[in-house]
């Protein structure tokens, strides 16, 4: 009886929304890709939770270049959660410029300590 000395198969668990070229990305390297398309409900919530995820990216990156690049990934995802629900980013600026005609915008860097009544 001979055995074969090799790697074991190791499984890593995701468990998240991917963009829709990381199934292929994963095949390229000799690796199998397990996914499932998700329902709208489930695809809703997911595209929610990347855009935490995302911003988290933002938040924590630490050189001017990761941020540009997590700022691309949370527009990326905010291109999709508005596509899901069937407007575009130009529905999206126009609303930003009705909010910042109304409440202006943060490039003042006011920072409200507290309000006395």
């Amino acid at each position: 009886m001979s055995s074969k000395k090799g790697k074991e198969p190791s499984e890593i668990y995701y468990q998240k929304l991917v963009r829709n070229k990381i199934p292929e990305i994963i095949l390229d390297q000799h690796e199998k890709p397990i996914f499932r398309i998700l329902s709208e409900q489930e695809y809703q919530k997911e595209l929610l939770h990347k855009l935490e995820e995302e911003v988290k990216e933002v938040v924590e990156a630490t050189t001017s270049t990761e941020v540009l690049m997590e700022c691309g990934d949370v527009l990326q995802v905010l291109e999709d959660i508005l596509k899901h629900y069937h407007y575009t980013l130009d529905d999206l600026i126009d609303q930003k410029r009705k909010k910042e005609a109304q409440r202006g915008s943060f490039d003042d860097r006011f920072f409200l300590e507290k309000v006395v009544k």
